[in-house]
C-alpha cells in the first residue's frame, strides 16, 4: 500500500542506495522511504515542549501537520520519558520525526564531556526505537562560535554517535549556519529571516533595557541573555523586525545546505485543540528528517557527516 512515505523523486532510490552517506552502520541498507524533494511544498511539522497526547493528534493533523519534534531529553539530566514512548505510536500514523537531544548549554562545555552526552544521546534514541542509521539532533538554544570550546564538545557528541551507529545533526540559530554546515548536512535552524546580527543585538539591547529593565550589556551578551525567551519574539515582530506573520503558517525559506526550519511562535488556537496548547512551526524538505538518506538525497550531497 503506498503511503507519503513512498517517494516522489522518481529515480532517488537508486540515488539514495548508492550514496556513502557516512559511517553510522554500514551493515544495515538504508530506508529510502521518506524523500520528499519538493522544494515550493515543504512539509509542515510542529514543536511543542510536552506530549501533544493521543487525543489531539487526529485534529494536528487535519491542520497540516505530519512532522513533530521528538524531545529525548529537556536537559542533560531531564529525560522525556513519555515522548520516547510515544515514538512508535506516531511512526504508526505516518509522522516524520526530529529526535532530539538538548546537552550542554554553556558557552565552555568540556570536551569529554561531549562523548558522554553523545553516548547517552544513543541509549535514548535506542530505547525510542529508532533504527541505527536514524538522525539525532542536538539543540543549540543559543548561538556559539566556531573554532571554539563549544565547537570542540559538539564535535565530540558527533563522534559518540556517529560510533554509537547514529548520525548527528544540530538544531540551532541560522547564525551557526556557516560553519554547521562544514560538519553535517542535517541541519535544522531556528530563524529570523532578513536581519543581520547587528539588528538582533541591538533589539536584544533594546528588549532588556525595556522590558526586562536590565542595563550595562554589550549587545553579544544582551541577544545570549534573551535565549528563546518568548517575549523576545513578540518584541521583535511589533517592532517589524520578525519577518514572519505569526497568525499565519510561516512560509519562509530553508536555508542553503540545511533540512528543516523552524520559526519560533507561540501559536495557539488551531481548530480542533485546546486553546491553551501553544508550539512553534517547523518547516522541513524531507517527510521524515531522521531519514539519513532523505536527507542526502534532498540536498544532493554524498556525505551526511565531515567530521
Amino acid at each position: 500500500m503506498s503511503t507519503r512515505r513512498q517517494f516522489v523523486c522518481g529515480s532517488s532510490l537508486a540515488l539514495a542506495s548508492a550514496l556513502p552517506i557516512g559511517r553510522a552502520d554500514a551493515a544495515t541498507p538504508p530506508d529510502t522511504s521518506a524523500v520528499n524533494c519538493d522544494e515550493k511544498k515543504p512539509t509542515l511539522g510542529i514543536d511543542i515542549y510536552s506530549y501533544f497526547q493521543d487525543a489531539n493528534e487526529r485534529a494536528i493533523r487535519k491542520n497540516n501537520f505530519q512532522l513533530t519534534c521528538l524531545y529525548l531529553t529537556h536537559s542533560i539530566t531531564k529525560i522525556d520519558h513519555e515522548w520516547i514512548s510515544k515514538k512508535d505510536y506516531l511512526a504508526e500514523r505516518d509522522w516524520g520525526f526530529l529526535p532530539t537531544y538538548i546537552g550542554n548549554q554553556s558557552d565552555s562545555p568540556a570536551e569529554a564531556d561531549g562523548t558522554l552526552h553523545g553516548e547517552a544521546a544513543i541509549k535514548l534514541m535506542k530505547q525510542a526505537q529508532f533504527p541505527r542509521g536514524s538522525v539525532v539532533y542536538f539543540d543549540i538554544e543559543t548561538p556559539k562560535p566556531a573554532g571554539g570550546k563549544y565547537e570542540a564538545y559538539l564535535r565530540a557528541w558527533m563522534k559518540a554517535v556517529l560510533k554509537g551507529a547514529y548520525y548527528p545533526g544540530v538544531y540551532g540559530s541560522y547564525l551557526m549556519v556557516p560553519w554547521l554546515t562544514k560538519i553535517t548536512s542535517a541541519i535544522w535552524t531556528v530563524e529570523l529571516p532578513g536581519n543581520t546580527r547587528a539588528t538582533l543585538e541591538s533589539a536584544a539591547l533594546q528588549f532588556n533595557r525595556n522590558v526586562m529593565r536590565k542595563s550595562d550589556q554589550t549587545g553579544e551578551q544582551a541577544l545570549s541573555d534573551v535565549g528563546s525567551n518568548s517575549e523576545f519574539y513578540d518584541f521583535l515582530f511589533e517592532q517589524g523586525i520578525l519577518a514572519y506573520n505569526p497568525k499565519q503558517f510561516p512560509q519562509g525559506i530553508i536555508r542553503q545546505g540545511c533540512i528543516a526550519t523552524q520559526y519560533l511562535w507561540k501559536q495557539k488556537n488551531l481548530p480542533g485543540l485546546p486553546p491553551k496548547m501553544s508550539f512553534d512551526f517547523d518547516r522541513s524538505l524531507v517527510a521524515d528528517p531522521s531519514n539519513a538518506p532523505s536527507i542526502t538525497v534532498a540536498l544532493g550531497v554524498q556525505d551526511l557527516i565531515r567530521i
